[in-house]
């Protein structure tokens, strides 16, 4: 099947309905996907309808692939959990629908994903039927002291200790912090992540191996795709190499030398990762030792809000809408799962000399079923900790790397010439975010300063922002500098919603002159 959709046209491929029919259930059993599961409750039927032949393209259960991504399938192919992703919204998320009775069945003891209220806030309606008033984040805790200033009465055993992350630079820059401060408290510190930051890792005294991917050709996979899903058969397969040479690496990073640096041995006594490591969990098992998740965004189950990644259609029926948030994040993980298992299991399998995952087993959820302990790295302060989120998931502040004080950093006499030369300047970029014709961004933003009547400094980023286009006298061209020490200099800054710049703009109180 693979090898004939792979010789018709694009044309046709967009016309294709991927829907997983009843008979291919034990087919898929037997390859160990669980993407025919679907977290569908117990002695649910597979599918309401079917449509369409067993294919390899089982992330796109229940949706049509078309040139404007996913669109709506119709009401027939509706999951039996009860969601459908209607299309992907112009930033990137998965639209679900979720039915009506979806929240009531999935709520009840021994139905799906665990969504009952089990400690999670309490939704009230207010009189005359208006949406619920009870918010459901509680207030922030008092804010803990920071890792590297905490004295301990008793010294911790030292452990060898690797960080696994996936992402763009933004993505790597916190765990550069913490390990840091692991490696402060004695502790063998190891960060594997891509190839490129291998200099800048080093720089701060820790150990390196190097990942699977490339952050700029993931970066370019999402801005080209609007989002996670691909929208032809090419992405599909220069994205499925990339996470297969991610996930490869992974076991390799617990156990090998770096050939490339000091080439000493090494073996994980634990694991920190991030979600998109994918491999973290897996290698925990084979080498039975500890896992601890660390992400930049939420990630875990919770009733407070949706996925990042999702969109609710539906979000206008408060009186389930807790369970709707909550249910998002199990069908993205579905969604993501279907399209990683096949990948996933070679690598128990070859790799690791693992069983596979199969149906019923909750591959895309094991995270969460097992209760892996996730530390959620923002300030409680700006979102506190859902309630409904257990004692093994923390909201703990942001990871700061004071980057400007690790490199004595000076700026070039242009950059200060600017500057002393005004007001403070807006500063605005995009970080490691490709951006789609990138001069007629610049002159929008050209544009912008001059109708605001502000100084602008503009970083090229990745995106290549200013790049052959003339620069006015009130715009300065910026290639790179710390974050924590330009943006005290700045008045405003305006940027993509990166979780490392997010953290670095809100720590100034107020312009520094």
């Amino acid at each position: 099947t693979q090898r004939s959709m792979q010789k018709q046209s694009s044309e046709d491929f967009h016309n294709i309905s991927l829907v997983l029919p009843v008979d291919c259930q034990e087919k898929h059993a037997l390859q160990g996907c669980s993407s025919a599961e679907l977290a569908r409750p117990p002695r649910a039927p597979l599918m309401r309808e079917a449509s369409a032949p067993c294919g390899p393209l089982c992330p796109f259960l229940g949706t049509e692939l078309g040139g404007d991504g996913l669109r709506a399938a119709g009401p027939s192919m509706v999951s039996p959990s009860g969601w459908v992703v209607r299309r992907i919204t112009t930033d990137g998320r998965f639209e679900f629908n979720f039915e009506d009775s979806t929240a009531s069945e999935w709520s009840s003891p021994g139905q799906g994903p665990d969504l009952a209220d089990n400690g999670g806030p309490t939704v009230l309606a207010e009189e005359g039927g208006s949406p619920p008033r009870t918010p459901s984040l509680q207030p922030p805790k008092p804010l803990r002291r920071s890792l590297a200033s905490t004295s301990l009465s008793w010294k911790p055993p030292r452990m060898s200790i690797v960080i696994m992350i996936v992402g763009t630079r933004g993505d790597v820059q916190p765990f550069l912090a913490l390990g840091s401060a692991l490696k402060a408290y004695g502790h063998r510190v190891r960060l594997a992540t891509h190839e490129t930051y291998r200099q800048w890792v080093l720089s701060y005294g820790l150990e390196f191996f190097p990942l699977g991917g490339d952050p700029k050709v993931l970066s370019e996979y999402i801005v080209r795709n609007r989002g996670i899903l691909p929208s032809g058969l090419t992405d599909v397969a220069a994205q499925r190499q990339q996470l297969t040479d991610i996930i490869e690496s992974t076991y390799p990073a617990c156990t090998m030398p770096d050939a490339k640096g000091n080439n000493q041995p090494f073996t994980a006594e634990a694991i920190i990762a991030n979600p998109p490591s994918y491999g973290h969990i897996h290698c925990a098992e084979k080498l039975g030792i500890p896992l601890q998740m660390f992400f930049t965004m939420p990630w875990s189950p919770t009733k407070a809000f949706p996925h990042p990644l999702a969109s609710i259609a539906n979000d206008h029926e408060w009186q389930s809408a807790g369970y709707r948030n909550k249910l998002s994040y199990f069908a993205v993980e579905d969604l993501v799962w279907a399209g990683n298992v096949d990948i996933i299991n070679r690598f128990r399998e070859r790799r690791l000399g693992l069983e596979p995952i199969r149906l019923g087993q909750q591959g895309a959820h094991m995270l969460h079923s097992l209760r892996v302990p996730f530390t959620y790295c923002w300030s409680p302060s700006l979102v506190p900790k859902p309630a409904d989120w257990k004692s093994h998931i923390d909201v703990v502040g942001f990871f700061f790397l004071n980057e400007s004080d690790h490199t004595h950093y000076s700026p070039p006499p242009d950059l200060a010439a600017f500057l002393a030369a005004g007001p403070p300047p807006v500063y605005i970029g995009f970080g490691s975010l490709i951006v789609d014709k990138p001069a007629e961004v610049t002159r929008v933003i050209f544009k912008a300063a001059v109708r605001a009547g502000v100084r602008v400094i503009l970083s090229k980023g990745w995106g290549g922002l200013g790049v052959g286009v003339e620069i006015p006298d009130n715009v300065f061209l910026l290639d790179s500098c710390p974050h924590d020490w330009l943006f005290p200099r700045c008045s405003a800054v305006v940027h993509h919603g990166g979780a490392g710049t997010t953290a670095a703009g809100l720590q100034p109180v107020a312009p520094r002159q």
